[in-house]
Formats: structure tokens, sequence, C-alpha cells
């Protein structure tokens, strides 16, 4: 049996220098866009997790809602609402999602 010590040596170094595994990354990156079309489209909700990939909504919903703590319905109800009378960017609401970071450091 022979030992590849390196194997994993990318996942550790995103890992070192992100903090969180490129999977979590990932999700993020999945339920960012599940919300950019929450706001900007009329799909129905489970057509959204199922076009990222999401078979089960309910898992779905758990990952949105750890990110954003809310469920994608009612992001859709409050957040939309608030972004478009308050002019936030997407930026704006992201930062649920990916804490204080800037669209560039994402």
């Amino acid at each position: 049996m022979r030992i590849f010590p390196f194997r994993n040596l990318p996942e550790r170094a995103f890992q070192k220098n992100t903090g969180r595994t490129i999977t979590n990354f990932i999700q993020d990156i999945k339920i960012f866009y599940a919300a950019r079309l929450l706001l900007n489209t009329n799909l129905e909700l489970k057509d959204i997790a199922s076009q990222l990939g999401y078979e089960d909504y309910s898992y779905f919903g758990k990952l949105f809602k750890r990110s954003f703590g809310i469920s994608p319905s009612s992001f859709r109800d409050i957040a939309g609402k608030e972004c478009y009378s308050n002019s936030y960017s997407i930026n704006d609401v992201s930062r649920g999602c990916f804490g204080n970071t800037s669209s560039t450091d994402v």
C-alpha cells in the first residue's frame, strides 16, 4: 500500500488560507447565488434549489437559514422589499453569507 502524503495538500492549503473547507466555500457560493435568484427572479424555491444541485429542498433550506438566519421564502419577502426600498446592493445582502467581506474578497 502506497501512501501519498501530498494528496490533500490543495485542500489543506485552501483551508489554511480561507479558514473554511472547499465544500463549505462552494456551498456559500451556491447559497449566495440562491439569494440573488430569490431577489431577481420569480422562480419557485424548489426550482432554485434544484438548479443549484439540491434535490432535497429541506437540506437547501437549512443551509440557507444557516447563512442568512431566515428561510429562503422569508428572505424573498423581507430582504427583497428592504433591498429595493433602501437601495441596498447584493453586496450588502451577501454579508449575511460571507461575514464582513466585500465582493472582491469573495
